[in-house]
């Protein structure tokens, strides 16, 4: 290998020291070339993700296939590194197989059909709209199945991106971003205001963007809720509540944005009754004076204000 490479150099500074520009016909035998390769590299691709998604859609069916998929996932990523080792992957999949929760294995479902869904999306811009209905879905599935999973699963792999999980990763299709696309099945930012909101904003639509900034809120509050149990203890000491949190510091900060994103769309009227109902609400709010000083700005443009 070292000599083919140097070869290549050689012969690299031969053809540098007599230069010579590439004539058309060369140029055409190139590009032929390269299309050959470059349709090989799509044709891969394209079998590569319908195979990938025949076997998602097969495994998100049940709780049961999902895990046992999730194995043979994660066996066929350590295959070849375990090989290499001389080692034997079936005792490092029972203790897998033994030490997996069962709430892993329900987010493990959750995971996939956000992948499919995702997948469909990519492979047909077109088709995006279903493809984000599909998306609300799996989350209203997930919060409805919040009782059966726990803060540990939903942290570390419902707010993972998917096309970074095993799965993705066994079947190579892990390069996979569709635009402008949630980057897990609990970015709500992601999925409402990109994909839903900011269309019926621009449409001028104002009441079902509301609507649509309502269910946003609505989603992360009832997940907070469920997994709200007891305090937790931070290291000085204190103690502090999710729940609490979110509803006197997140939840404020949100509805603010909501409306200022739909006054400065041109709604001012109900947005300027909201925004200054949470300003009566939430005095002590970190927020409050950058509240105020733009909303003074935007009431009188010629008075200072930043955002």
């Amino acid at each position: 290998m070292h000599k083919l490479f140097l070869s290549l150099g050689f012969l690299c500074l031969c053809n540098l020291s007599l230069a010579q520009e590439l004539s058309e016909t060369d140029k055409q035998v190139l590009l032929g070339k390269i299309e050959v390769m470059e349709n090989d590299v799509l044709d891969f691709n394209y079998k590569n993700q319908k195979a990938a998604a025949t076997a998602f859609k097969a495994a998100m069916q049940s709780e049961t296939k999902a895990f046992q998929f999730y194995l043979d996932c994660r066996e066929r990523i350590d295959q070849e590194a375990k090989k290499q080792k001389g080692s034997d992957l079936r005792e490092d999949m029972k203790k897998l197989r033994e030490s997996t929760t069962n709430e892993e294995k329900r987010a493990l479902r959750h995971q996939l059909v956000w992948l499919v869904a995702s997948m469909e999306a990519a492979a047909n811009p077109d088709a995006r709209e279903t493809s984000t209905q599909k998306l609300v879905d799996g989350l209203k599935n997930i919060i409805d199945d919040a009782q059966y999973l726990d803060r540990k699963t939903v942290t570390g792999r419902l707010k993972q991106n998917p096309f970074s999980s095993e799965f993705a990763k066994a079947y190579l299709v892990d390069h996979i971003k569709p635009d402008n696309w949630p980057s897990s099945p609990l970015d709500y930012d992601g999925l409402f205001k990109n994909l839903i909101i900011k269309g019926l904003v621009e449409s001028g639509k104002y009441n079902e963007a509301r609507s649509e900034w309502q269910n946003r809120l609505q989603a992360e509050q009832r997940l907070i809720e469920e997994f709200d149990v007891e305090p937790e203890t931070d290291k000085f000491g204190k103690e502090s509540v999710e729940l609490d949190n979110f509803l006197q510091k997140n939840l404020p900060d949100l509805r603010w944005q909501m409306e200022k994103e739909l006054f400065t769309a041109g709604d001012t009227r109900q947005a300027s009754v909201a925004l200054f109902s949470i300003l009566q609400t939430y005095p002590k709010h970190d927020n409050y004076l950058k509240w105020v000083n733009w909303f003074k700005g935007v009431l009188s443009p010629e008075s200072e204000a930043s955002e």
